[in-house]
């Protein structure tokens, strides 16, 4: 497409958009299995807590703060991609 006219960051966005979104489905995927582990482990451990006389259970941070951070990091990197190189290097060269 770069021969017919095409500017870099229209060839590169639909990459940087699938990365995006794996990124997301594999954080979702992982907290997913986070929750179903803590789901499988923790009546045995309640059982293992009983003969002790003591409490034993997996925790979890609550749902909304997680899809929020896995939410962020999509941004976040959705962000740094798609920002123009030229942008970039105006910026550095400021600084120097």
């Amino acid at each position: 497409m770069d021969q017919i006219g095409a500017e870099p960051d229209f060839v590169r966005r639909p990459f940087i958009y699938a990365g995006a979104l794996l990124l997301g489905v594999g954080a979702a995927g992982a907290l997913g299995l986070l929750a179903l582990a803590r789901a499988l482990a923790n009546p045995p451990l309640a059982e293992l807590g009983g003969l002790f006389g003591i409490q034993l259970q997996l925790g979890f941070l609550p749902w909304p703060l997680l899809l929020s951070f896995v939410a962020a990091v999509c941004w976040s990197e959705l962000a740094s991609r798609t920002s123009s190189p030229d942008v970039k290097l105006r910026w550095l060269r400021i600084r120097d």
